[in-house]
């Protein structure tokens, strides 16, 4: 999801999951600033949900967690 986010939408974000939250549950974490308009603001909830729809469909089920930091 946050490969998505940030590779389609253009949003960077992390995510907060289990032991720290309880299993089932996820957080984006974002750092929000001035800087960003009402326009970005809806742009990211429109994100959020798409992601969200995506991964009720199963989109993001994988067998392995990919490497975020590997290089293409």
């Amino acid at each position: 999801m946050v490969m998505d986010l940030r590779e389609n939408y253009h949003i960077f974000c992390s995510i907060v999951v289990y032991p720290v939250i309880p299993k089932g549950h996820i957080i984006y974490r974002l750092i929000p600033t001035a800087a960003h308009t009402d326009q970005d603001i809806e742009e990211t909830l429109k994100a959020f949900s798409e992601t969200k729809a995506k991964l009720d469909a199963g989109a993001y089920k994988a067998e392995a967690i990919p490497d975020m930091a590997e290089t293409k």
